[in-house]
């Protein structure tokens, strides 16, 4: 078995981002590039990829104003703003490795049009050359030429660049899907709450989901013993609900929406009948 030259190992070694072993099986990489370097090609490599971060991942900087439209039209994170601050840097993130896969790919097609042109075309054997020594130095050069422009070299320069780009955004991105499933969770307690809770008054009862306000609508409609049944049920108190029952007695026009929406929801419907326009 074939064993990795020694320097092509140093060389994976020294681009590629380490996990640390107290961080198997989790999500925890060890800066390998750290610190000073005199090295050439770290060097080099360094500096090409912070002028693909300059100039392909600039970000403009917002004004005081637009700062300050933004606190003014997102007061409190919610889940749904969470959501789509999470789209917008998941499609940031996108537009980023679109980029960086385009700069590799030119570069990569630059350097193959170098090694196809780096024959030297001029040099060529004499017709009957029969001296073994030169035969064997031809033969040698496009041997080389060949497997230098066929062969295929694994890009470790970009699977570096791609990780670290790809874990910086994990970095931003990770506690925020955290907070949004936190968040999600909270609301969605909140609006049982709210919803378990007897409308005070019409504004409340309008704010109800559907389902609530059919609930509400049939213990307003209901007889003494029904209601008796409804508060042990839902939790309610008769102080609670009896806002609502006194502004039943002069609202004519509330009632006849609660009594229509009773109806509406007990009616069995034929599904093979479609109303006639």
């Amino acid at each position: 078995m074939n064993k990795a030259p020694t320097a092509t190992i140093t060389t994976i070694t020294r681009l590629l981002m380490l996990p640390k072993q107290s961080y198997k099986e989790r999500n925890g990489f060890e800066e390998a590039l750290s610190g000073a370097s005199t090295d050439e090609e770290t060097l080099l490599n360094r500096h090409r990829f912070a002028m693909f971060i300059l100039t392909q991942r600039d970000r403009p900087i917002p004004s005081f104003e637009d700062m300050q439209a933004e606190l003014d039209q997102h007061p409190s994170v919610s889940a749904s703003s969470l959501k789509g601050h999470i789209k917008d840097l998941q499609a940031q993130h996108s537009s980023d490795l679109q980029r960086l896969y385009t700069a590799h790919a030119e570069e990569y097609l630059d350097d193959a049009r170098e090694k196809y042109l780096s024959r030297d075309d001029s040099q060529y054997l004499v017709p009957g050359e029969n001296n073994p020594s030169t035969l064997a130095s031809y033969k040698k050069l496009d041997r080389i030429y060949t497997e230098t422009t066929k062969a295929y070299i694994h890009n470790e320069r970009q699977d570096d660049e791609f990780t670290r780009i790809r874990y910086t955004h994990l970095q931003n991105i990770v506690p925020l899907f955290q907070q949004h499933q936190k968040l999600t969770v909270q609301e969605a307690e909140d609006l049982r709450r709210r919803n378990a809770q007897f409308p005070l008054n019409v504004a409340e009862f309008r704010s109800k989901t559907k389902d609530v306000q059919l609930r509400v609508a049939r213990f307003l409609t209901s007889d003494t013993r029904k209601q008796e049944k409804m508060l042990s049920e839902f939790g309610w108190a008769w102080r609670q609900v009896q806002p609502m029952k006194d502004e039943l007695k002069k609202n004519q026009e509330l009632l006849a929406e609660i009594q229509a929406m009773c109806i509406q929801a007990d009616e069995v419907r034929d599904p093979r009948k479609k109303p006639t326009t």
